[in-house]
């Protein structure tokens, strides 16, 4: 029951994440706020690997370290990264709504990869927050097609992002079969995240010194999605190294629930609670308890 906490821990903090995002978007540019929060992110992270793995360090080896420059790739640039291009262009809740897919993908490469077994219950639970995360996006999706045809990117990067979030699950797997550390392993891949991406965002940093100044408000938010951000992912590889790919993923995938009830009560300009997104919602979250009891189903 430990990792079942750990992974709903890690939707809470993800969920939060996207919605601090994108308060930030108002008021700082793309890459500048990606780069930030995970300077954030890092920072929560190292902090918490020197005070409780720091003998961890000794045991990394070359593989291990390959690993986590792998995991660095696909987390950041992949799975950050795309993930605030699409709050950016459709808003948190559309944009989370297609990041579950993140429960599929991971499911069917652990299965080709790490070998777990699927149980029935774990298929259906997978299924069910799938359809309800997708059906709670009421006609949101066909709104922003309508209205303006980049909601088709958004929707591409965020599924796209989906793909990456459920790949890092496989990934911190084998790094963790190199180096049992997870602490040791997130500082890492964060730390290489920010060297990957420190020259794409020097090049759009002239104006960010102004607009952040400027947007004191949009500075705190980043603040804030990074260390959202940083609860979540270390949450997820504690839960990953005590459980199995197909029963964390589909937990952490149900983080659009948080997404979209913080959207609505903290920036209600943009969502509204419809019987659609309500219906989805208790779908989603059936799912997720069918996937928690599989173990004992």
């Amino acid at each position: 029951m430990t990792a079942i906490g750990l992974s709903i821990l890690a939707a809470f903090g993800f969920g939060s994440a996207s919605v601090f995002a994108r308060s930030a978007l108002q008021g700082i540019t793309l890459l500048p706020a990606i780069w930030l929060s995970l300077v954030v992110s890092f920072l929560l992270s190292g902090a918490l690997a020197l005070a409780f793995a720091f003998e961890d360090l000794d045991k990394l080896s070359l593989a291990a370290f390959g690993w986590v420059i792998a995991l660095a790739l696909i987390q950041n640039f992949g799975g950050r990264s795309q993930n605030y291009m699409a709050i950016n262009i459709i808003g948190a809740s559309r944009a989370s709504l297609f990041f579950a897919t993140q429960a599929p993908f991971s499911a069917l490469l652990a299965l080709v990869f790490l070998g777990e077994s699927v149980t029935v219950p774990v298929v259906l639970g997978t299924v069910a927050v799938v359809a309800g995360l997708l059906a709670a996006s009421g006609d949101s999706l066909l709104e922003g097609w309508r209205t303006e045809r980049k909601f088709l990117l958004g929707y591409l990067l965020a599924l796209s992002a989906g793909a990456a979030y459920g790949s890092t699950n496989i990934v911190f797997k084998k790094a963790a079969e190199q180096l049992d550390s997870p602490l040791v392993i997130t500082a890492l891949s964060l730390l290489v995240g920010l060297a990957l991406l420190f020259p794409f965002t020097a090049r759009s940093v002239g104006h960010a010194p102004r607009s952040m100044a400027a947007n004191r408000d949009s500075l705190r938010f980043v603040v804030l999605a990074g260390l959202a951000a940083g609860v979540g992912v270390n949450a997820l590889y504690f839960a990953l190294q005590r459980a199995d790919v197909v029963i964390v993923g589909p937990i952490v995938a149900a983080n659009p629930l948080i997404t979209v009830l913080l959207a609505h009560l903290f920036i209600s300009r943009l969502e509204q609670v419809t019987l659609r997104l309500a219906a989805g919602t208790v779908l989603a979250v059936g799912g997720v308890i069918l996937v928690a009891l599989s173990d004992q189903l």
